[in-house]
């Protein structure tokens, strides 16, 4: 009966009851009521159920917390739900990869295969990670503790793999235009000659990525996604105090 207290506070406080209009209608003291919420002491069975009956739920609510298992179950089935889709989603990247390796060595355009490696390998390994970290706390339970450190990792988490998709963006935008120039050119029987002049420390070294990338260097990628899902949490208000 460790979280009953925990709970007749939660669902007192969502019914807007304060301590006082609770022990009034229990014929005990404010400081029993409190001692209950508090865990310094337990309510015996009959006052249990006068409870569960006052807070709308029943008494094995209170004692074994049925909502949480029915919330386990919930996130069992989305969690199953997602791995569904990651599957699909990885299938279709090394299908497509595949695919654009002859497009490549057929017609000589290497844009749509860079592109794909540069955005479908991070993302791939970033959601498996991410999946296990889900599957852990889901498999043992873990509660995650909310704290502002908690929420700074989790952002800075987000913020690397932002500036990362940002630092690339540039460059996909000009591939992607260039493959569509060599499309129509291809389309109209025209002859193609590449329009994009590269300059700048920092371009060379995106394009020089998307040449090289591959799934074992995309396996870097795992971390911050499992460090985003790890660190999942937020600054709960202060609950409110009985004057």
């Amino acid at each position: 009966m460790a979280n009953v207290g925990k709970t007749i506070k939660v669902l007192r406080i969502r019914k807007g009851m304060t301590q006082d209009e609770m022990a009034e209608k229990l014929f005990i003291s404010r400081q029993t009521v409190s001692n209950y919420e508090n865990g310094k002491s337990n309510p015996d069975l009959d006052i249990l159920v006068k409870i569960a009956d006052m807070l709308e739920t029943d008494a094995n609510t209170l004692i074994y917390g049925e909502r949480e298992k029915e919330d386990k179950k919930k996130k069992i089935i989305r969690w199953i739900i997602l791995a569904v889709i990651f599957a699909v989603l990885f299938f279709i990247v090394i299908m497509l990869e595949k695919e654009l390796k002859y497009f490549m060595t057929r017609y000589y355009i290497v844009w749509p295969r860079l592109i794909l490696r540069a955005w479908g390998f991070p993302l791939i390994f970033g959601f498996a990670s991410w999946l296990f970290m889900d599957a852990v706390f889901i498999a043992f339970d873990i509660k995650r503790k909310e704290s502002r450190k908690a929420v700074w990792i989790h952002w800075i988490a987000v913020g690397i793999v932002i500036a990362y998709f940002l630092c690339i963006l540039p460059v996909t935008i000009d591939g992607v235009t260039e493959t569509y120039r060599w499309y129509v050119a291809r389309t109209l029987r025209q002859d193609h000659s590449s329009s994009i002049n590269y300059s700048g420390w920092l371009t060379n070294k995106v394009l020089l990525w998307m040449f090289y990338v591959s799934l074992s260097k995309c396996m870097v990628f795992a971390v911050p996604g499992a460090v985003i899902r790890a660190t999942k949490c937020r600054i709960k208000k202060e609950d409110i105090q009985d004057a």
